[in-house]
């Protein structure tokens, strides 16, 4: 099986002390509401939504989709996976969830490893804007400011849980 975070593993190598002293001190996941998002009934059941990290003033979201055949998705129940991620630096991070690759599937792992380096990506930024590109990925584009983020996660958010 081809690993799903070898293409982000990369991006989470770093020399600079302040990225091993940078922790996840938080973490979210949200449930996109299926019928806010009118998606057409031939793409249902499918779970929708995103995964927040947060630690040391930076912050990386990743989005997942995928449907397992069942109309609910017990969010805190799929989410426990990522509980382990808490207090760990991005490298370790990295290095746990390519332990789990196989326990976890390929859409948690996935979504971890984008998050994580998304993660990573942010605190380089704050600590010097020259290592990382200014353009944001294209689906962190939207999130740039604070109110449209709570106004857009209160509207299409079915569920929510935070580690």
């Amino acid at each position: 099986m081809l690993s799903a975070v070898a293409p982000l593993i990369q991006s989470v190598a770093c020399p600079e002390s302040f990225m091993d002293e940078a922790r996840i001190h938080r973490m979210e996941l949200f449930l996109y509401d299926q019928a806010k998002l009118a998606l057409p009934a031939s793409y249902r059941p499918l779970h929708c939504g995103l995964l927040r990290l947060s630690g040391n003033g930076a912050t990386g979201w990743a989005e997942f989709e995928f449907s397992d055949g069942s109309a609910h998705l017990d969010l805190v129940k799929w989410g426990q996976a990522f509980r382990h991620l808490k207090r760990l630096d991005a490298a370790e991070a990295m290095t746990f969830i390519r332990q789990y690759e196989q326990q976890w599937g390929f859409t948690r792992t996935h979504l971890a490893a984008e998050a994580v380096a998304a993660w990573q990506k942010a605190l380089l930024q704050s600590i010097s804007p020259t290592h990382v590109p200014t353009e944001p990925s294209t689906y962190m584009k939207a999130w740039t400011h604070l109110p449209m983020e709570r106004e857009f996660l209160s509207y299409y958010c079915q569920s929510y849980y935070s580690f």
